[in-house]
């Protein structure tokens, strides 16, 4: 199979997430044809609901930093499907995409035709397998994984980690984690297993206290930010921010981060505490490649800013809990300004709640759809919206908003509500050759 096949197979194989299998069994099953891949290498797993993605990505350049080949294996893809699998910073290619996903489907079609699998392996599945092989047949030293949803069932959590780490618990996916906060902090507190480490950036008492029960379950030393860390001296340095750290392994200063926000502080903690576990796992990690690593880390799609004529921030925050983070950072870094907001989102989303804590800071609000079978309608989220304010601007696709919203005077444009929004917004960017800030 060509690269374009095996995107149409993918593609067949339905929605990513409304297409997911909850099943260890059958992803372990699969795992097992293809000889084990993700057992060739160590590995970290990262679960959350908000913030795995960032972690993961520093985690990885702390790790290159320090010499290890790394894996680093993430989901969504913004504009490519290649984004997901990446070592050292470089991206599979479209060739070997092809060439590893053709395997991987091979052998979920002949499991089927045995008996031995029920059903053909899912979307999720297969981009899984998929970066498993790929890395284990590039010899890679180090995995850093992303689950994609959940943490408990999730087809990554087959791998048996150096170091299980959660960063954050807040509502979202409630239709498959359930609504308690208890209830989905259990889901990615199921990462955790005996014989490894756990991190956690998480906050809420309650979480607090699942995923700490979850440790002792399983006798897995649990570090966690709100008792192993001591920040000092934040300061936001143009939208992103500076600050010393003190742990029991001793003082980082400074920390310089390279994404913006002050909400990356704590995952930055997340990301110092994991690399001070691996060390106690007997991995070489240094204070100069953990500070190192932080500084260089980039990761699109989370409060992005691109600077034309005036500022355009692009953000996948997709639940309240990120939504509040970017409320945040605007209100930090762009006070009194003149906000016009594109706004998209899928419609199993807490678009309500979402709309009531960013959309009372814009001047105007843009709402629009993007290509997925989980979008909710322009229609849908006007109707949802309607009783947070009167005066939204409906355009049926991104590219049509952006039209709309060049057409007002702001001096700020933030785009945000999803990563597919998002991903859409990079391909007309790209277009338009807007660069980054």
């Amino acid at each position: 199979m060509d690269y374009q096949s095996v995107v149409n197979y993918l593609q067949t194989r339905g929605n990513e997430v409304l297409g997911m299998n909850y099943s260890l069994e059958a992803m372990a099953v699969l795992a097992e044809a293809l000889d084990h891949p993700e057992r060739r290498y160590p590995s970290v797993l990262i679960a959350g609901t908000n913030g795995k993605g960032s972690v993961a990505a520093t985690i990885a350049a702390i790790l290159g930093e320090c010499g290890y080949r790394t894996g680093l294996y993430t989901s969504p893809h913004l504009v490519r499907l290649e984004e997901r699998i990446q070592i050292d910073h470089h991206e599979i290619s479209a060739a070997d995409f092809a060439v590893y996903g053709t395997r991987v489907i091979e052998t979920g079609e002949r499991l089927v035709a045995q008996g031995k699998r029920r059903t053909l392996p899912t979307y999720f599945e297969i981009v899984t397998a998929l970066a498993f092989l790929y890395f284990a047949e590039r010899a890679i030293d180090f995995a850093v994984l992303e689950v994609g949803l959940g943490g408990r069932l999730d087809a990554t959590n087959i791998v048996h980690t150096e170091c299980a780490v959660i960063t954050s618990v807040a509502y979202d996916h409630q239709q498959w984690l359930g609504h308690a906060l208890e209830s989905i902090a259990a889901e990615k507190a199921g990462i955790i297993k005996s014989g490894t480490l756990a991190v956690s950036g998480c906050s809420d008492a309650t979480v607090r206290r699942v995923v700490a029960s979850k440790c002792r379950e399983h006798k897995v030393p649990l570090a966690e930010v709100d008792t192993a860390c001591r920040f000092h001296t934040v300061v936001n340095l143009g939208g992103c921010c500076q600050f010393s750290l003190t742990t029991s392994a001793g003082v980082y200063e400074p920390v310089v981060l390279n994404l913006p926000g002050r909400h990356q502080v704590r995952n930055a903690a997340v990301a110092i505490l994991t690399a001070e576990a691996l060390n106690q796992r007997g991995f070489a990690i240094s204070k100069d490649g953990i500070l190192s690593g932080i500084r260089r880390t980039q990761w699109p799609g989370r409060i992005d800013v691109r600077r034309p004529a005036a500022p355009i921030v692009l953000d996948g925050a997709h639940n309240p809990a990120a939504i509040t983070a970017l409320r945040d950072f605007l209100e930090e870094n762009y006070h009194g300004q003149s906000r016009v907001m594109i706004f998209g989102a899928m419609r199993d989303k807490d678009i309500e709640e979402m709309g009531k804590i960013i959309f009372p800071t814009m001047a105007r609000v843009i709402l629009t759809q993007v290509d997925n079978a989980r979008s909710e309608t322009v229609q849908g989220l006007a109707e949802r919206c309607a009783s947070l304010r009167n005066d939204f601007l409906l355009a049926a696709t991104p590219a049509a908003a952006i039209g709309l919203a060049e057409a007002i005077p702001h001096n700020v444009l933030v785009i945000a509500g999803s990563f597919y929004l998002v991903g859409e917004t990079y391909k007309l960017f790209e277009k338009k050759n807007l660069t980054k800030a």
